[in-house]
């Protein structure tokens, strides 16, 4: 009897594959709703942290459920730490709110694969899922580098021209002629140009941001807000909408001015230190 041939690089493709996929884990036994429009609005951590301050934000908003959650052995080598300590491994969160004609979809999380093999393939692996979502629309959100950030102007660019025409319509949008943008970075950009192969339009919202001093751009994000509200008609009031944004910038100014102070102790007290004699200094003992 003839022995079979083994095709070792098929095995070892294989192998491959399945160590480097992406797992996907589904909560609250999700299933997709039929009969209804729906979005997807992505923000991960980058320029200012636009993105993610905005998806959060309309995640708490609405009090959206979260529906999945993704990982894979491509994401970052690194943990994020919660303010009580404890330990989280990388990965992306999908949240789902529901309305009588829509859903939306919100994609956010700690980390994101930047550069790329990795970066395709978790684009292709969240465009897949994407298309099982039935989704209509991507939205994705970023910031894009300014030396000077006074207007924080927004920046629109898609894969389909009647969209960006529509979304251009609005007098929040500055026309890119203005600001030269060649080329967007990460799964802002993967997302939006990868989308048409999935017959999925999409588009990419940019907050020029200030790189110096580096800091969350939250008057940003409060501006991508204003506008996805009027255009996708989250009715969320004015109102909510400043007075949120007002108390998320007073706590970050107070966590900032609160480090300030304690550093400028532990240097008042270096300063302290070594005016003193030498004879005393001998006698400070740190165990």
């Amino acid at each position: 009897m003839k022995k079979k041939e083994v095709n070792f690089e098929e095995i070892i493709k294989l192998r491959l594959d399945d160590y480097l996929s992406w797992r996907l884990k589904w909560f609250n036994n999700f299933h997709v709703p039929r009969g209804k429009k729906s979005v997807l609005i992505s923000g991960l951590p980058g320029i200012g942290d636009v993105g993610r301050i905005s998806v959060e934000y309309l995640i708490l908003k609405f009090k959206a459920k979260k529906i999945a959650t993704i990982s894979s052995p491509l994401m970052p080598s690194k943990v994020s730490i919660t303010r009580k300590g404890i330990i989280k491994k990388p990965e992306v969160s999908l949240y789902a709110k529901y309305d009588k004609d829509k859903v939306i979809y919100f994609l956010t999380g700690d980390f994101q694969p930047s550069e790329g093999w990795p970066a395709y393939s978790f684009t292709d692996a969240l465009l897949k899922i994407i298309k099982k979502l039935k989704c209509d629309l991507i939205i994705t959100i970023g910031g894009v580098t300014s030396i000077i950030n006074e207007d924080d102007r927004i920046f629109c660019f898609s894969n389909d021209y009647a969209i960006l025409k529509n979304f251009r319509t609005s007098k929040m949008i500055t026309e890119p002629e203005t600001f030269m943008i060649n080329n967007i970075y990460g799964v802002a950009g993967l997302l939006v140009g990868l989308a048409k192969d999935y017959g999925i339009n999409a588009l990419c919202l940019l907050v020029e941001t200030k790189i110096e001093p580096p800091e969350p751009n939250i008057k940003g994000a409060h501006q991508i807000i204003k506008l996805i509200n009027k255009k996708l008609s989250l009715n969320i009031p004015t109102k909510d909408l400043t007075k949120d944004f007002n108390d998320m910038k007073k706590k970050y100014i107070g966590k900032i001015e609160s480090l300030m102070n304690f550093l400028n102790q532990e240097i008042e007290k270096e300063i302290s230190d070594d005016s003193k004699p030498e004879k005393e200094r001998d006698k400070i003992y740190i165990g």
